[in-house]
């Protein structure tokens, strides 16, 4: 069974754009550890003005085993513990959704 994350973030006012450069040193973090999982991100193009500050990422994470794999790793590393902080700065909340892909 594959996984499916997504991400929703809502960012407080005025920290979109270090949210972005956030997002970005994340992926090359999770590259170097070796999970080279494509992310799509996305934004609202329309909304009132606290929706325009939501970043969405949605990435396939696999299985559960890797997934428990992944968590492992991660975890231990770093320079995702700093970036994980800081998500706690810059973001008002977060949803984070697991889905099961049907074939």
């Amino acid at each position: 069974m594959r996984l499916i994350e997504r991400d929703v973030w809502k960012i407080r006012p005025g920290k979109l754009a270090e949210a972005q450069e956030l997002e970005k040193r994340e992926v090359a973090a999770l590259k170097r550890s070796g999970r080279n999982v494509p992310v799509k991100h996305y934004r609202p193009l329309t909304g009132g003005s606290d929706r325009m500050h939501t970043i969405v990422a949605e990435s396939d994470l696999g299985s559960f085993a890797s997934l428990a794999s992944f968590g492992q790793t991660i975890g231990a590393d770093p320079e995702m513990e700093e970036i994980r902080a800081k998500w706690e700065e810059i973001s008002e909340s977060q949803v984070l959704e697991l889905y099961m892909v049907e074939d």
